[in-house]
């Protein structure tokens, strides 16, 4: 299976500033055909980005799709968690 290429690929320390590109990004990409973003080196993870992820996931939900998630380190899905927001990290789609 060929490897899918990611639409952003989060940095180790993710906050306010990263939110903002990511957002950026996601406004510059056709959601219609998905948006993945790669989680794998992420040791920090702050409110404002795991905020623009589920932005990002509500509007590709609109438009019948899901956001993925690439390898989400530890502090990643902890970030969620800390949120109360581990079950909507789950309704996203994961990929390796």
């Amino acid at each position: 299976m060929p490897d899918i290429e990611s639409d952003y690929i989060l940095p180790r320390k993710a906050g306010l500033t990263e939110a903002t590109a990511l957002r950026d990004q996601a406004r510059q990409s056709d959601l219609k055909s998905g948006f993945i973003v790669d989680a794998s080196q992420v040791e920090v993870l702050r409110a404002p980005v795991v905020v623009v992820l589920i932005a990002i996931d509500d509007a590709l939900r609109d438009s019948g799709a899901k956001l993925a998630v690439r390898d989400p380190a530890g502090p990643f899905i902890s970030a969620f968690s800390n949120l109360g927001l581990y079950a909507r990290l789950m309704s996203m789609d994961f990929v390796s």
